[in-house]
């Protein structure tokens, strides 16, 4: 008999990538099971670093060398910047169906707080934003 899959409350619904690797500009809904398929060197690892990145979860750190890079050019353009953002959905974690609102006294209304959106339509949405870029002394940060 099998055991009853962890549902956590909320879901990534929809990822956003910019300058990442090899992933110029990248969007991509996400569904309970998404599969990446393509050749080698496709940019699939770079997606799910970035995804790492931006939810502190192995990697931890975006540096000078995972700026996107197009072949005509010879060296980063100090004025591009690395963008990852994450869509994030509450969830009924009897069903997994994504749910208006999160649920009054859930651990997610205590971790983000104000930073719980809403959309037109009144649901509950959370936007998390990674970004890495140069600072007038042309450092990263």
């Amino acid at each position: 008999m099998g055991s009853k899959p962890y549902i956590s409350g909320i879901k990534i619904t929809e990822v956003r990538i910019r300058n990442f690797r090899s992933l110029h500009e990248v969007n991509v809904s996400l569904d309970w099971l998404t599969v990446l398929i393509g050749e080698n060197n496709a940019g699939k690892t770079s997606f799910l670093d970035s995804l790492f990145a931006a939810i502190g979860t192995g990697r931890h750190s975006i540096s000078s060398e995972d700026i996107f890079i197009a072949h005509s050019e010879t060296k980063i353009p100090k004025e591009r910047e690395i963008v990852v953002d994450l869509l994030i959905n509450p969830i009924d974690e009897t069903t997994g169906n994504i749910r208006s609102s999160f649920p009054g006294g859930s651990y997610w209304i205590e971790l983000w707080g104000d930073g719980i959106s809403q959309d037109d339509d009144d649901n509950d949405f959370v936007a998390i934003r990674t970004q890495m870029k140069w600072d007038s002394n042309e450092r990263i940060i």
